[in-house]
């Protein structure tokens, strides 16, 4: 072991060297390990001899080899050999026979005894197993792996488009982040291994290993994100969930980092080492989930990472130099993500088909729901027309029952009825008329909300025709659904506003907005009872053009902080006005309704004294010139 790594051939002759048998585990120690080899050719045995140095991705591999002579009983070599420098990929020269390792042709001229001296520098490598080939043997040999390769990396990545192709189309972010996984795993392995060198592009060591911490870094990070969603850990654990993320993608970031700078060798150890640790940290994260919070998905999760786990333990015991090597360690972590790999596929497919379900049981009872509005919308809507017939009757004779009886004439009345009905103890008396004529009031008010309120959920389901209405039109609209009242001024628009209001026109549906209108001016003349109600006309010019603005300013006490805060909630009322008559349902109709002509409704307190609500509603382009 040269710790150093900076001694040479002749400096090499002098160290002591320690007899080893099969192959040479370094484990994760870096340096510089050289090794020597003496081979001897026998009576009719083969010359041509290939040499295989594995695994291969090793930094550098320089190989001597020193042919030797007989001169009086003892070996002498017979001149300076040069060197040769081997890579992850070597070919022999021969188009015919590439392969993923360091290959090296061997000449063995009859008995002669050479001396192989090979020199390995690496911070990365695991097993150092150099075999002796003949051509047919290599051949078969390559052919095999070859082969087991192929079928290892063309599954992944059928799995692999398999998955992104299905997130695309679906769309379901948990397949994309599955495909990206499992790509990242395929390349981790095929550049581990030397496949990609081989047979897509042809790669330095650095860039190599470049690829192979990126890969690691990468699919870990996916690889917590994909078991934590097929688990359901955010919602048995969220914050322990969102932790686990973090950390995942907070070691990706830092790797990338560290990779750019050119620590290669430093960090893929560490990256090994943190992904069996994920490994091993999603398996009792998944155990919680299914012993104590009975999570089915769960137990199914830890099936799939039982297939690479084990393998990945007994690589990782095998890296630190406590296991020899066996044959079968590599096949078997291949074998292990290939059923890894289709057991994520099937279990986000199934996750998604799942979700699927869900989603249109959902949506169809959404539909049963919607009808189910639509029929009792209907039903209140006649309703409400219904009774509209009732209370203007009553409405009518309470009216004309006031003014045709003085106080003398209702309490004669009344004398009378008593006389004549000694058993009917209720009188009309004035107080009486005028609770009744409140409650009625009362029942009108919630009955034109009601009709309202329909026509606003049929507008947005499907928007009435609407057409050009000019400011007075709608002010005029108001006007005619309220009583009169001497408090109620009609302030002139400026000149200029008046101009434009002449020739410009708002889009809307007259009943609607005159509705909102009407409601700004009854809460004024409700909450306000001294004092002059006005309504202003004017224009006001914004970025996106002319709006008409209606200005309704009362000179009341004004509004408090709770009234301001649910100015506009539904059923909402002022604790300071609660005795007044109503429902809390005006100025949320009145926003309602602005807010479907595109318009603003804003209520605050005046400077002085009262309340001044700004009704805002886009004004429509003049239209253009006749030629």
């Amino acid at each position: 072991m040269d710790e150093s790594g900076r001694a040479d051939l002749v400096q090499a002759r002098q160290q002591r060297f320690e007899a080893l048998p099969g192959d040479v585990n370094l484990g994760f120690r870096p340096g510089v390990v050289w090794l020597r080899m003496q081979v001897q050719g026998g009576a009719g045995a083969p010359a041509d001899w290939w040499l295989e140095v594995a695994p291969g991705f090793l930094d550098e591999l320089t190989l001597w080899v020193e042919p030797q002579r007989r001169l009086d009983g003892a070996l002498a070599p017979a001149a300076e050999p040069a060197a040769r420098h081997g890579g992850t990929v070597l070919p022999p020269g021969s188009a015919e026979l590439p392969y993923r390792h360091s290959l090296f042709h061997i000449e063995l001229q009859g008995e002669q005894v050479q001396t192989l001296w090979l020199r390995v520098e690496t911070n990365n490598a695991k097993i150092v197993r150099p075999v002796f080939w003949q051509l047919p043997a290599l051949q078969q040999e390559i052919q095999t792996k070859t082969m087991l390769a192929g079928l290892f990396i063309g599954g992944m990545v059928c799995l692999a488009l398999a998955s992104l192709v299905l997130g695309l189309l679906t769309p379901y972010w948990l397949h994309l982040s599955c495909g990206a996984y499992l790509l990242m795993a395929t390349l981790n392995r095929a550049a581990g291994d030397g496949w990609l060198s081989l047979y897509v592009v042809a790669i330095r060591n650095q860039q190599q290993d470049f690829l192979i911490g990126l890969s690691i870094s990468l699919s870990l990070a996916l690889f917590v994100r994909v078991n934590l969603s097929l688990m359901q850990a955010p919602q048995h654990l969220p914050r322990l969930a969102r932790g686990f993320e973090t950390l995942a993608w907070a070691i990706f970031c830092l790797s990338l980092l560290s990779l750019l700078g050119g620590q290669f060798e430093r960090l893929i150890p560490y990256l090994s080492a943190a992904g069996l640790l994920c490994l091993l940290l999603m398996l009792a994260l998944g155990l919680s989930l299914w012993l104590w919070q009975r999570e089915s998905q769960a137990r199914w999760v830890l099936l799939a990472i039982l297939p690479v786990l084990l393998p990945a333990i007994m690589r990782m015991i095998r890296n630190l130099g406590l296991l020899d090597s066996t044959a079968w360690l590599d096949g078997s972590l291949h074998a292990g993500l290939m059923l890894h790999g289709l057991l994520y596929f099937l279990l986000v497919s199934r996750q998604q088909r799942s979700l699927r379900q869900q989603q249109i049981i959902a949506q169809t009872r959404a539909q049963a729901g919607e009808a189910l509005l639509l029929e009792q919308r209907q039903f209140m809507t006649l309703l409400s027309h219904e009774l509209r017939g009732p209370v203007a009757t009553l409405d009518g004779a309470l009216s004309n029952l006031a003014r045709a009886t003085s106080a003398a004439a209702v309490q004669a009345a009344s004398q009378a009825a008593a006389a004549a009905l000694a058993s009917a103890p209720v009188t009309l008396e004035g107080p009486r008329l005028q609770r009744m004529s409140r409650a009625l009031a009362r029942l009108k008010y919630v009955l034109d909300y009601c009709l309202s309120d329909e026509r606003l959920a049929a507008m947005a389901q499907q928007p009435a025709a609407q057409r050009p209405l000019s400011a007075e039109q709608i002010v005029q609209e108001a006007l005619s659904q309220i009583e009169p009242d001497p408090r109620l001024q009609m302030m002139a628009p400026d000149p200029i506003s008046a101009a434009v209001l002449l020739r410009r026109r708002v889009r809307g549906d007259l009943p609607l907005l005159g509705a909102a209108v009407k409601n700004l001016l009854e809460n004024a003349l409700k909450y306000a009872p001294t004092g002059p109600v006005q309504l202003t006309q004017c224009v006001e010019q914004r970025a996106d053009g002319a709006w008409l603005l209606l200005l309704v300013q009362d000179q009341g006490p004004g509004l408090d902080a709770q009234a301001q805060a649910e100015l506009f909630r539904k059923f909402a009322r002022g604790r300071l006005q609660a005795h007044l008559a109503g429902a809390g349902l005006g100025l949320y109709l009145a926003k309602q309704i602005v807010e479907r002509h595109g318009g603003d409704l804003h209520i605050g307190n005046a400077l002085g004294s009262g309340a001044l609500a700004r009704l805002s509603l886009p004004l429509l382009p003049l239209p253009p010139l006749p030629d």
